[in-house]
């Protein structure tokens, strides 16, 4: 089934260098326990936040977003996949003026990989990357717990941002948007 829209692509090129052609087939390929549907999702227990993003095979990179009650300020929980490794950061913004200003940025990359963990506040949430969960086993689902800090009610925004070659991603993607209130 993957040979016409292959060859559509290829056009009237036979031959593919070994490199680029396992890193086509491995976008193009999807896992069985993949998730076929993105989508966002949000659960609230006391205040504790339990913030979900699920792509597809070929997200890349996945994007949690809450907004604190104000509306003013907002903290993104970023995952990206590398070769070997996941990246992470959390950036926390604020409004201002009608534009969106980065207040600070944490990268999170030894978190990643459990050698270090980290915490931090912002944006009406507490964090820590050992609540994070990564996506695992095919099923390209971003999990992350926040306790809230404050009263009222937070957006939460799913995006992803999907490959169209192997480690080359498209724009942000919003696949889903909820909302809850502490």
């Amino acid at each position: 089934m993957l040979a016409t829209p292959l060859r559509a692509r290829l056009g009237n090129h036979r031959l593919l260098p070994a490199a680029a052609g396992l890193a086509l087939a491995a976008v193009l390929l999807v896992p069985s326990g993949a998730a076929a549907n993105p989508g966002a999702s949000a659960t609230l227990s006391g205040s504790t936040l339990n913030a979900a993003v699920t792509g597809n095979a070929r997200v890349g990179v996945w994007r949690v977003r809450i907004v604190a009650p104000s509306g003013r300020e907002r903290i993104d929980f970023v995952l990206r996949t590398g070769d070997i490794a996941w990246h992470g950061a959390v950036r926390v913004s604020q409004l201002r003026n009608g534009r969106w200003t980065l207040v600070s940025r944490r990268a999170l990359d030894g978190s990643m990989r459990r050698l270090e963990q980290a915490s931090g506040r912002g944006a009406g949430v507490r964090w820590n990357s050992a609540s994070f969960r990564l996506p695992r086993n095919g099923d390209a689902r971003f999990e992350v717990n926040v306790e809230l800090t404050r009263k009222g009610s937070y957006r939460i925004v799913g995006a992803v941002r999907v490959a169209s070659e192997a480690f080359t991603y498209g724009p942000w993607k919003t696949v889903g948007r909820v909302s809850v209130s502490r």
